[in-house]
């Protein structure tokens, strides 16, 4: 049996041809496949940061048959002591080892390991990869943090300055690397994304604590995506004037009546609009806002008190898929579907008052790609 040992409490053993790693003298892990030796660290480029992302991006194995045992155990020996030279810099080590050897260490009394554990979190999640970020996530890390080193640890400033006032509600906010992982379970959290400090992804409660969205929503310069759940009759949600330039995809879930101004277009470059309402049907107004909205290629509507297509809906040239479904439209305004150049998905259910001529119907059914439409 070969032995090394890394420092007080972390020991390598060779046994059986395997490697294993020992803390406080107990069995912790056997070694995986050797990834990649440390030392090839110090030629990574710009773009590769971490053992990760050299996983990720070049795919370098060095536990094929070429090494033997006795090899392969030098070259753990070696990241092991790199690691624990390098005050556990979790970059160089796969992350699957890293954290929970890390996590093993400071629960050992490592007082460098106890200083390192949150601040590697917070830096891994706040710069590594989406792979990095899903590990920290579903293997429970991020439970570790409380909201103060959320904010000052992965958001950058000007986003910790806006998320900072809705942490304080009685509302949880939990990261996740992508929203859409969990967007449709029932939990009693909302989530928000983030690459490299900045939100990107993000689920919003308007209630009777934050009745309005804070015009410092601008300064989240990455935002691409929002949902807002709006369950308190506020008289406007839109209560101070902002411009979110960088949101791509809106979504808008109503529960209750409630109000929302035509002030949509405070979203310039909308490219997907989605609004649906519960337990009664949302009022909604777009005229000006189809005026200034000229990258919308998405229009959903569901549940929401919606009489007639406004005739500043021609000016959204670039629209391609029109949902408007299971309200009160009526007739009115149909010609001016014609007039949407680009459009080429239409779906109309459920809108019992809507009662579409035979013509009309076999003209759509010609025109578009999909055309869904029950009277």
């Amino acid at each position: 049996m070969e032995e090394f040992r890394v420092n007080e409490l972390i020991t390598l053993r060779l046994i059986d041809g395997k490697t294993i790693i020992y803390v406080n003298n107990k069995e912790f892990e056997q070694c995986k496949h050797l990834l990649l030796n440390v030392p090839v660290v110090e030629n990574f480029n710009q773009e590769i940061n971490s053992i990760d992302e050299a996983e990720e991006h070049l795919e370098i194995y060095m536990g094929d048959e070429t090494l033997t045992p006795e090899e392969e155990f030098m070259g753990h020996c070696s990241n092991l002591q790199a690691w624990a030279e390098n005050q556990y810099t979790t970059t160089l080590l796969h992350r699957t080892l890293a954290f929970p050897l890390l996590k093993e260490l400071s629960e050992r009394g490592d007082h460098t390991a106890k200083q390192r554990f949150k601040e590697e979190i917070t830096r891994r999640y706040k710069y590594g990869s989406f792979s990095v970020q899903e590990f920290l996530f579903e293997e429970g890390y991020l439970n570790y943090l409380t909201d103060d080193d959320v904010l000052s640890g992965i958001l950058a400033p000007e986003d910790a300055l806006f998320m900072e006032r809705f942490l304080k509600t009685k509302e949880k906010y939990s990261p996740i690397p992508y929203i859409d992982l969990m967007r449709k379970q029932e939990r009693d959290y909302l989530l928000y994304s983030v690459k490299e400090g900045k939100i990107w992804d993000l689920e919003l409660r308007i209630d009777e604590e934050i009745t309005y969205i804070p015009n410092s929503i601008e300064n989240l310069t990455n935002l691409e995506r929002l949902m807002l759940d709006i369950n308190y009759p506020s008289p406007n949600i839109f209560g101070e004037e902002f411009e979110a330039a960088s949101v791509r995809t809106l979504r808008i879930i109503c529960s209750g009546v409630v109000v929302i101004p035509d002030l949509i277009y405070y979203f310039p470059n909308l490219e997907n609009l989605a609004i649906a309402g519960f337990f009664g049907r949302a009022i909604i107004h777009l005229e000006k806002s189809f005026c200034k909205l000229p990258n919308l290629k998405k229009l959903s509507l569901y549940r929401i008190n919606f009489e007639k297509f406004p005739d500043s809906i021609v000016n959204l040239k670039n629209l391609e898929d029109l949902t408007i479904e299971h309200s009160n439209l009526q007739n009115s305004g149909l010609d001016l579907i014609e007039k949407l150049e680009s459009l080429t998905h239409l779906s109309l259910s459920g809108n019992k008052e809507l009662t579409m001529p035979e013509n009309v119907i076999i003209e759509l059914r010609k025109k578009l790609d999909y055309f869904n439409y029950f009277d």
